[in-house]
């Protein structure tokens, strides 16, 4: 938005380079999603179980995750 109403960047849109940011983010984000799934249908079969280090290692991918969505 700026001084003269709104702004749509259609053209930024159309680029390459958005278009392999957004596809490289949604499937990050459903190999993330597919792997949590597993390790529960793991967890609740009773062949898992969930300890401190693998919260920890959840916990550092999401911060990796958002800050590669902030940084470009």
């Amino acid at each position: 938005m700026n001084e003269h109403g709104i702004t749509f960047f259609w053209q930024q849109a159309v680029e390459l380079r958005t278009i392999a940011t957004h596809v490289i983010t949604a499937a990050l984000s459903l190999l993330i999603y597919a792997l949590v799934e597993q390790a529960l249908a793991c967890y609740r079969k009773g062949q898992m179980a969930i300890r401190e280090p693998v919260l920890i290692l959840c916990s550092i991918s999401m911060i990796l995750s958002i800050g590669f969505l902030l940084i470009d």
